[in-house]
């Protein structure tokens, strides 16, 4: 089970028509465990999200962000991811005039077998 880490650090003067995004290629699987850490001093103006083939995958709720202020997320999104050059793109924007501030992502990806990912490819016509 590869655990993967990323971090998104978000200049300051950020608007959602000016996201930062870091794209990771993943292994093909099913994110079982996804914590997002907002660490102190982020006082509510960062907001991030992932999305895979231009679909959000979280927040659940498409066009929505998470944000926060020394606080840690955890979902259990259940999500199958596609690997094999497919990436995540985790975007945001920072609305502090002041300070950068960096998001943490820390998941899992249960792997599938190669059966299973043709099946999931045929699905979504790839």
């Amino acid at each position: 089970m590869p655990i993967y880490q990323v971090e998104l650090t978000l200049p300051i003067n950020g608007t959602i028509t000016s996201q930062t995004e870091l794209s990771l290629k993943v292994n093909s699987g099913e994110i079982s465990d996804l914590y997002v850490l907002f660490p102190g001093g982020h006082a509510g103006l960062t907001r991030v999200r992932i999305l895979q083939r231009g679909s959000q995958i979280m927040p659940f709720n498409n066009l929505a962000y998470l944000l926060g202020d020394s606080v840690l997320y955890r979902f259990r999104p259940f999500t199958d991811i596609l690997g094999g050059g497919i990436p995540l793109v985790f975007s945001g924007y920072n609305l502090d005039d002041t300070y950068p501030h960096t998001v943490y992502f820390t998941f899992d990806i249960q792997e599938v077998t190669r059966k299973a990912i043709k099946s999931l490819r045929e699905r979504l016509g790839l």
